[in-house]
């Protein structure tokens, strides 16, 4: 479970976020965010990471999940050069 969900939450949604995935077993924290929140949000559970992936992305590595209209698409993740490791 992670901690902090009403208040992530209300972040999410101030920052115009419609749609939040939380781990199922923090379903049970959503009591304490208000009514009226959870009504303008869509919630998804997973139980597994595995779960989560098809959410995320759909094939190509687009994002399944909806956009702001301002906002450019995902960037391609082959595209994108590899971050160095620095020891």
């Amino acid at each position: 479970p992670v901690g902090g969900i009403k208040d992530k939450v209300l972040a999410a949604q101030r920052a115009g976020i419609k749609v939040i995935i939380l781990p199922e077993r923090n379903r049970k924290d959503l009591i304490e965010v208000p009514e009226n929140v959870q009504k303008d949000l869509k919630f998804k559970f997973v139980k597994r990471i595995e779960e989560l992936l098809p959410l995320v992305f759909e094939k190509g590595g687009k994002s399944a999940l909806p956009r702001k209209k301002d906002e450019e698409p995902a960037t391609d993740p082959a595209a994108v050069p590899e971050t160095p490791v620095v020891n």
